[in-house]
């Protein structure tokens, strides 16, 4: 079986050969299917994510909500802990923090229980366990604030069949690739 490491360093490789043209097609699809869901007509808040390296990019819908009025929080990173900051205008209130990922310039925290999660990740598997670079930030977030719904973020091929998971690891109710958005069952919940 392999390891988490083994996947990470797997995924991240093949995430990164994507060619350019190739991971920015697929994250327009990706756009294009949020763009489109129930989730996204039904609800007002949602925790996004400001793109990294060759992470799926996920801009084009994090604008399209705030156009559509919704509220949205992206991660601010500080040491270990993680928080989500309103923003209500990408091209403004961001500046370069943690990691070199734009974040809110803001550090006001948005306390929404009832938001809707984007999360990136290296990989995912259909159990909706998720790896992400090894820090632990989200599953650090998610064991202390609650939210309405997951949606783990990636491309299709960095799909895998089998996540080694803990208690602790955070899982998604939802997964969107450039393929389709799928809802997922799982018997272990967070």
């Amino acid at each position: 079986m392999e390891t988490k490491k083994d996947i990470r360093t797997s995924a991240l490789q093949i995430r990164s050969q994507l060619p350019k043209e190739v991971r920015r097609a697929n994250s327009r699809k990706i756009n294009e299917l949020l763009m489109a869901s129930e989730c996204m007509r039904a609800n007002d808040y949602f925790f996004c994510y400001a793109p990294v390296n060759s992470e799926v990019d996920i801009t084009e819908f994090t604008e399209f909500l705030i156009r559509c009025g919704k509220h949205i929080a992206l991660p601010k990173v500080s040491g270990e802990k993680m928080r989500f900051v309103e923003v209500s205008d990408l091209s403004g209130q961001l500046q370069k923090g943690a990691f070199q990922i734009m974040e809110p310039v803001s550090d006001i925290e948005a306390v929404w229980d009832q938001a809707v999660v984007l999360v990136p990740g290296l990989a995912f598997d259909l159990s909706g366990n998720r790896i992400g670079y090894g820090k632990g930030y989200y599953d650090r977030y998610f064991s202390c604030h609650s939210c309405k719904l997951k949606i783990g973020v990636a491309y299709d091929e960095t799909l895998v069949d089998h996540i080694p998971a803990g208690p602790h690891d955070l899982v998604m109710d939802m997964l969107c690739t450039q393929k389709n958005l799928i809802a997922l069952v799982s018997s272990r919940r967070i």
